[in-house]
């Protein structure tokens, strides 16, 4: 095989279908024999219809790739297939005993820019998920409930309903008050008095339960907001 070494049987994979196990089979047979351009081909045909393949059988194609383009002496592409391969496992190790040395340099320079590549997009989901968080914070000053919406969370419409609906009582009661405690001064009978009494102390009471709801969902919004993680995609710039 040159300087890229010899490919075993394929393991089996138990997410395999008969169809993808055969052509992956197919695949390492041509490279073990060393019908590269076949194998190449082989497998380019197999992976442009990823959904008829397993995790593992993608995985497993891309990797062969990177043994064909390093049979060809073509390092760009054996980088670029074993960042596919690594991708899809990240996980993935040489083997020093039947990988050729040729082969373990140009994976470790893949792993490389894999990993650089992944703490790159790390960077910008943070910052991009802080600079939201931001944003939705702001939108929550102003509308309690907005800032989920906006990171995508369906809570956001309850909030919303909670808050001006506690705010609407707390204004209700708070406007009602001042006459309901007068009405209940100016009483004279008696049944009137407890009668005046009960409105004032239940508006009282409803503008103070109300106005603490109301109060806690506004700070809790604007936290939440601030804080919770998005269930929306954020993506980094592209490359």
């Amino acid at each position: 095989m040159g300087a890229a070494g010899q490919l075993l049987a394929a393991p089996d994979d138990p997410e395999s279908s008969n169809d993808g196990s055969d052509i992956v089979a197919e695949v390492i047979a041509y490279y073990n024999g060393g019908m590269i351009s076949d194998a190449e081909l082989t497998a380019h045909k197999a992976l442009d219809s990823p959904e008829k393949l397993s995790t593992f059988e993608r995985f497993t194609l891309h990797k062969i790739l990177a043994f064909c383009s390093v049979a060809n002496n073509n390092d760009d592409n054996a980088i670029l297939q074993f960042r596919e391969a690594i991708r899809i496992n990240p996980a993935m190790k040489p083997d020093p005993i039947t990988w050729s040395p040729k082969v373990r340099e140009l994976f470790a320079q893949a792993k490389q820019e894999s990993e650089r590549d992944a703490a790159i997009e790390e960077y910008y989901r943070v910052t991009l998920e802080a600079d939201l968080g931001r944003k939705a914070s702001l939108k929550s000053l102003y509308l309690p409930g907005a800032g989920q919406l906006m990171k995508g969370h369906d809570r956001g419409i309850y909030i919303t309903l909670l808050f001006i609906g506690a705010a609407a009582t707390f204004i209700y009661s708070q406007s009602n008050l001042p006459s309901a405690k007068e009405r209940y001064q100016q009483a004279t009978e008696l049944d009137d008095i407890e009668k005046q009494w009960k409105r004032y102390s239940d508006l009282y009471h409803l503008s103070y339960i109300s106005g603490t709801v109301a109060g806690s969902v506004y700070f809790y919004a604007y936290f939440d907001a601030l804080w919770s993680k998005p269930s929306i995609k954020l993506s980094g710039p592209k490359r």
